[in-house]
């Protein structure tokens, strides 16, 4: 398969697509080479929250880097006083996005761009403040 072979290109030898990156808008006439949609669940054993997120990718003219975009949504499915988040991981930076999805039964949409990158995962996580905490694995 297409999107088999692209994940095994990269200095890493697997590219792991399922995150996002910078805010720059990406094009809508670009040539996709492959993509994934993930369902996530927070950590805790609660029902906690819940994220399905749908990642693209396509060459960047770089060898082993590559652009794309995530886009999904996020729901806050328990009333305990936290909220639901996406955190991404490029390239081994973790970056937050908002919105945060609370109180309970409240849905929000993400949506990110990333360039250039070698290895992009994402997560849910369970939010309080800035205590980032009970985070599903990278995927």
């Amino acid at each position: 398969m297409r999107a088999q072979n692209i994940a095994a290109i990269g200095a890493s030898a697997a590219l792991l697509l399922v995150g996002m990156g910078s805010a720059t808008p990406v094009q809508a006439d670009v040539n996709i080479q492959a993509s994934r949609t993930v369902e996530m669940y927070t950590s805790d054993r609660a029902p906690g929250g819940y994220a399905k997120v749908k990642v693209e990718w396509w060459g960047s003219g770089n060898p082993g880097r590559y652009d794309g975009r995530v886009t999904g949504s996020l729901t806050d499915r328990e009333a305990d006083g936290y909220c639901v988040q996406v955190v991404v991981k490029e390239d081994g930076h973790r970056i937050p996005l908002e919105p945060e999805a609370c109180p309970k039964g409240e849905w929000q949409q993400v949506q990110k761009s990333f360039t250039q990158r070698e290895n992009v995962v994402v997560q849910v996580c369970l939010t309080k403040s800035v205590v980032i905490e009970h985070c599903s694995r990278y995927r």
